[in-house]
């Protein structure tokens, strides 16, 4: 009998917390059920890392990277991954299959993408594909959004309003990051 106790007492909260804490990155994560509807949304994908930078910046889509796309579009990840390399500012966001926030940022960022289609460069990262690429960065909860202008990138941990998005995004076009 005290052994149940035990168990409610420590197990049971334990629980509790895992089951209310925000999606977290990890590989071995358990996928996670939403009630809220979501809409499936169309990736693009750019099959070899030699595609022309000019063919995916600002094309209007979300354009699903992996890390070594990532070195060569956004930054050098192993050698200074503080230092944007691209010239025409971009958005990445840090996401999972599994992530109910993510399920609902990513309709935002298509929208977003279409809206400042020629301006802004919307990619995505699945963590559980580039596991050494979010080690790098600390990416520890989900969205994690990079926000990439002149040089600089900046982050944002969690699902963001589209509101707040287009405010960084209006900044990021007339001033540089800070």
């Amino acid at each position: 009998m005290m052994m149940k106790k035990t168990f409610l007492y420590i197990a049971l909260p334990a629980v509790c917390w895992l089951s209310f804490s925000a999606c977290k990155s990890n590989a071995n994560a358990t996928p996670t059920v939403t009630d809220a509807p979501t809409e499936e949304v169309a990736v693009v994908t750019t099959p070899q890392v030699e595609e022309s930078r000019e063919s995916i910046e600002a094309n209007g889509e979300v354009t699903e990277l992996t890390a070594e796309q990532f070195d060569k579009l956004v930054a050098h990840y192993k050698d200074n991954p503080r230092r944007y390399v691209g010239y025409r500012p971009c958005i990445v966001d840090f996401y999972a299959t599994w992530c109910g926030p993510c399920k609902k940022l990513a309709p935002i960022m298509e929208k977003l993408a279409k809206k400042y289609k020629g301006q802004v460069t919307f990619y995505k990262v699945d963590v559980d594909k580039a596991t050494e690429l979010s080690g790098t960065y600390g990416i520890q909860s989900i969205p994690t959004v990079f926000f990439c202008a002149n040089g600089e990138i900046r982050h944002q941990v969690g699902l963001m309003p589209e509101e707040d998005l287009e405010a960084v995004i209006a900044e990021m076009l007339v001033a540089p990051l800070k």
